[in-house]
């Protein structure tokens, strides 16, 4: 029996309304540790991909992510255009400092040989050079989160309320399914390679 482990970390301030959730899945944790293309991992955690985004123009990002004001509809094509940095984006100062905080900050758990604080934007730096390694923007039902993947695991990030609904709606359910090595099956699996999958 082996344990599997998910951690979930709020962070708030004392100065706003900001408040940020985070979602950490250590690799070590994974069942099924064998290798699984980036679309089909979104598709099994039920998550569409908006932009990918850099850790140079993550704070910016987040600051869009992350604002209490932010307008469901109007926040993916921001965080398009922040994720690509053509245009400067507009959020309000406070919006930023939170974002540079959760950005910045080390607040991330992270499970290498002991749980310790990692730096979200160093994360986000990691997930460049890794193959196989994303970091950016997906949807789960209207709400937009951040993304990454690394050898360390997967770190899912995004408002406090909308990531809490996306967890409460399904999002929960699938990641720990996805810890436990339960995968969906293809669509279109030839008969033959169901009956062998199932001896």
């Amino acid at each position: 029996m082996k344990p599997l482990k998910m951690y979930e970390s709020t962070i708030l301030t004392d100065i706003s309304s900001h408040a940020a959730h985070l979602v950490v899945l250590p690799s070590a944790s994974v069942m099924n540790s064998e290798a699984i293309a980036l679309d089909d991992l979104l598709a099994e955690l039920g998550m569409r991909k908006i932009a990918a985004v850099r850790a140079a123009n993550l704070a910016q990002a987040l600051a869009i992510l992350l604002s209490p004001a932010a307008e469901g509809d109007k926040v993916e094509s921001a965080l398009v255009l922040a994720a690509s940095a053509q245009v400067e984006a507009e959020y309000a100062r406070s919006d930023l400092q939170f974002a540079e905080i959760v950005a910045f900050d080390p607040i991330v758990p992270i499970e290498q040989s002991m749980l310790s604080a990692g730096i979200l934007a160093n994360l986000v730096k990691a997930s460049g050079v890794t193959i196989g390694a994303f970091a950016g923007f997906v949807a789960v039902g209207p709400s937009p989160l951040l993304f990454v993947t690394i050898p360390a695991g997967m770190i899912i990030c995004g408002a406090a309320k909308p990531l809490a609904e996306a967890l409460e709606s399904g999002l929960r359910e699938k990641l720990q399914d996805y810890l436990k090595g339960k995968r969906k099956k293809k669509r279109g699996t030839p008969p033959q390679a169901k009956a062998a999958e199932s001896d």
